[in-house]
């Protein structure tokens, strides 16, 4: 069976795009809280909320990013004919 490795580089782009999820989640919940005028505490009191938001919005963009490479993947096959 052939082993698969994962460089540092992977490693940091895929916690960079973690990292961009949880921050577009904590936004999304600071506007709600601004929005229907809540204490800042919903902040903290939210947070497993917002880490589900974080791995939902994490995994539509890596179906979106794997429908991109494989359209990518099968648009340079037939560029190579």
């Amino acid at each position: 069976m052939r082993e698969t490795k994962i460089t540092p580089r992977q490693k940091r782009r895929e916690l960079l795009f973690l990292l961009f999820a949880f921050i577009a989640a904590n936004i999304l919940n600071l506007v709600g809280i601004l929005q229907y005028g809540t204490s800042a505490a919903e902040l903290l009191t939210q947070l497993p909320v917002v880490l589900l938001v974080t791995l939902f919005l994490y995994v539509v963009v890596f179906i979106v990013r794997m429908i991109w490479w494989l359209f990518a993947g099968i648009y340079r096959a037939f560029n190579k004919f």
